[in-house]
C-alpha cells in the first residue's frame, strides 16, 4: 500500500541551514584574511633575511676571497669589489646598487606586484626591502605592514669596515 503523504523541507528548516552556512562563509573570511596577512609579513621577512645573508657573507667574502665581480655575472672592467672597498667614495652605495641591479632584481613585493621587492632607497616602503649606503654603512630596511613604523619594520646596518 503507498501512502499519499509527502516529505519537504520546511521553510523554517531552510532558512536555519543558510544562516548557519552565512555564519561559517563569515567566519571563514576572517580566518583567510588573517592567514594571507601573516603569510605576507613572512614573505618580506625572508626576502630580509636573505638580503642581510647576501649583503653579510656572500658579498663581502667573495670581494675578499678577490672572485666577487665574475663571481656576479660583472665584467672585470666593471669592478664591483672595487667600487665597494673604495669607502671613501660611496663603498656602501656601490655595494647596495650592485646587489638591487643583480640578484635583488627579480622579485616583486607581495603587496605590489609592480614594483620590486627590493629597491634602493632611504625610506620604507609597504612589502618592500630598501638598500642604501652611505660611505661605509649599508641600511637595510623592510616593512611588513602598515604603518611602516615600531613591529611593523626591520631595520639592519653593515660597516663596510667589518669586511
Amino acid at each position: 500500500m503507498l501512502s499519499n503523504k509527502q516529505r519537504a523541507f520546511t521553510l523554517i528548516e531552510l532558512l536555519v541551514v543558510v544562516a548557519i552556512i552565512g555564519i561559517l562563509a563569515a567566519v571563514g573570511v576572517v580566518a583567510y584574511n588573517g592567514y594571507t596577512s601573516s603569510a605576507k609579513k613572512a614573505v618580506v621577512k625572508q626576502k630580509h633575511k636573505q638580503v642581510v645573508k647576501y649583503i653579510a657573507a656572500e658579498y663581502f667574502s667573495k670581494c675578499v676571497m678577490g672572485i666577487g665581480d665574475s663571481a656576479f655575472g660583472k665584467s672585470k672592467s666593471t669592478n664591483v669589489c672595487g667600487a665597494i672597498q673604495n669607502k671613501k667614495y660611496g663603498g656602501a652605495a656601490s655595494l647596495a646598487v650592485a646587489y638591487v641591479t643583480g640578484v635583488g632584481d627579480m622579485d616583486k613585493n607581495i603587496y605590489n606586484p609592480i614594483e620590486k621587492a627590493v629597491r634602493t632607497s632611504g625610506k620604507y616602503v609597504l612589502g618592500q626591502t630598501s638598500l642604501s649606503g652611505d660611505f661605509n654603512i649599508v641600511t637595510i630596511k623592510s616593512c611588513m605592514a602598515n604603518p611602516c613604523s615600531g613591529d611593523n619594520v626591520i631595520l639592519d646596518t653593515y660597516a663596510l669596515t667589518d669586511y
